[in-house]
């Protein structure tokens, strides 16, 4: 997901955006660009297809070991991502600028 205000204020991305977005942080602001991007990076959240994997046996073990490595001993939720990318569109985060923000519950302090 992306999401970019169209006066270039701020630039968002989600997941395996992480590179495109270092790449667009380096070249916009090396090029002199008055630009706000921050980079959030998800881990694993619960979503209607991962429901549908819990019902299944197998599916079912591999998400609970999931849950297992992530510190919070859960899966995201999409209250849990949603706030910080509003947040991160807000003026409130004027001054953020070349972020990577983990929505990860401390997985990546891990892994």
């Amino acid at each position: 997901m992306s999401l970019v205000d169209m006066q270039g204020k701020v630039a968002m991305m989600t997941g395996g955006a992480r590179g495109i977005g270092r790449g667009i942080i380096t070249t916009l602001t090396g090029a002199g660009a008055s630009v706000a991007i921050a980079v959030m990076c998800p881990g694993h959240t619960q979503t209607p297809l991962v429901e549908e994997m819990q019902q299944q046996e197998f599916g079912s073990r591999v998400l609970g070991r999931m849950e297992q490595y992530v510190p919070l001993r859960r899966l995201g939720k999409s209250e849990d991502v949603a706030p910080i990318v509003v947040f991160l569109a807000s003026d409130a985060a004027g001054f953020i600028t070349g972020q990577l923000i983990s929505v990860s519950g401390g997985l990546t302090m891990v892994g």
